[in-house]
């Protein structure tokens, strides 16, 4: 008897067949991206100042797409610092202005991934950096004319007829009601104070300054040699046009006469244009400590002042541009010291009364200014 299978088996690779047709032409019809091509983006560039605030738009990376598909972007690589940021539609922002830093990374080479839902392209979104006049502008609207402290001592600043300053006095009372001074005279040239005469009529102390600046006209040297030669010489060293640290040599610290050498070096950081932190360090009697500085947000008269600098030798006051409000200072035997600033101002926001606070003592200085 013949198998009654074999007589059927024609018939089901039929419709096996049938069946295998009808599911493939079903598969064609349901599969929507066998005709997607993928996305087009190509090489863009766009440019934006540094120091631009977060939030900051940089334009907007564009794309197509053949079947109009919806796109969206992202970012894949080259945002160093995260510097950017984009959103799905393509829009550039500025995300860390710390970042955006022309003299450090002039421009980025982003990655940028265009997307329809399935396929993917990508290219090199290119965004340049400007670079910008980073100084901070000196206020002017008012010039020092006098300090006068609670025990009667006056500093006098004297200006010629161009508003240049020539002298800068300390005027000095003593117990037995006697007086005495320290003068300080300056010369110009091209604009600059290049040397200056000191002489204290109290103890017949005389000596000569010079001042040198660097090709960006930064004070980069002042040299002090009084009548007996002794030699004071503090350099000043920058790390892309901000100060970073100043060494203190003279000829009289070391063991072979007359010879300069490294007595100090103080390393400083600068934050928000103000002297934020001093590392200094006594070459002589390895002797290291820090003096943390905090400032109000108003004008120092000080501020870029060659003049007040030479005479003072206090670079704290020239090298920021706002009103210490406190020092916090330790030295590596664990001596700590602590000293808190008060300010009354006048309407050109120039600080007319300072209060020192030092513990339990308290000692003031008034100041008087020649105002626009």
């Amino acid at each position: 008897m013949k198998s009654r299978t074999l007589k059927r088996t024609p018939i089901v690779v039929f419709q096996l067949l049938i069946a295998a047709i009808v599911l493939s032409c079903g598969s064609e019809e349901e599969d929507p991206n066998l005709d997607n091509t993928s996305p087009t983006i190509s090489a863009q560039s766009f440019s934006i100042e540094e120091n631009s605030m977060n939030g900051t738009v940089v334009g907007t990376v564009s794309a197509s797409d053949v079947e109009t598909n919806n796109l969206t972007f992202i970012m894949t690589g080259g945002n160093t610092g995260d510097a950017f940021s984009i959103d799905v539609a393509g829009a550039l922002t500025v995300n860390s202005v710390e970042a955006l830093d022309f003299e450090t990374n002039p421009s980025f080479a982003l990655t940028i991934e265009v997307s329809d839902g399935t396929l993917t392209a990508s290219a090199i979104i290119t965004i340049g950096l400007t670079d910008m006049d980073e100084s901070t502008p000196v206020d002017t609207s008012c010039t020092i004319l006098t300090i006068i402290a609670d025990d009667g001592d006056e500093i006098l600043f004297d200006y010629d007829a161009s508003g240049k300053l020539t002298s800068i006095e300390n005027r000095k009372s003593d117990d037995m009601g006697g007086t005495s001074s320290d003068l300080l005279n300056f010369t110009y040239t091209d604009g600059k104070i290049v040397s200056a005469e000191y002489d204290a009529n109290n103890t017949n102390e005389h000596g000569s300054y010079t001042i040198e600046y660097n090709s960006d006209d930064m004070v980069s040297k002042t040299t002090y040699i009084d009548t007996n030669g002794e030699i004071d010489e503090d350099r000043f060293i920058y790390s892309n046009g901000v100060i970073s640290s100043v060494e203190y040599w003279d000829n009289y610290s070391g063991t072979t006469a007359g010879e300069l050498v490294l007595n100090g070096t103080d390393e400083i950081t600068i934050s928000d244009n103000n002297v934020s932190k001093v590392k200094y360090t006594n070459e002589q009697d390895s002797d290291v400590g820090t003096d943390d500085l905090k400032y109000d947000s108003f004008n120092n008269p000080y501020y870029e002042n060659i003049g007040w600098l030479v005479f003072s030798d206090i670079i704290i006051y020239y090298f920021s541009i706002n009103n210490i409000t406190e020092l916090k200072s330790e030295n590596s035997d664990g001596e700590a010291y602590a000293l808190t600033v008060n300010y009354e101002y006048n309407s050109n926001n120039f600080p007319t009364k300072t209060s020192y606070i030092d513990g339990t003592e308290t000692y003031f200085e008034n100041a008087t200014y020649n105002c626009n």
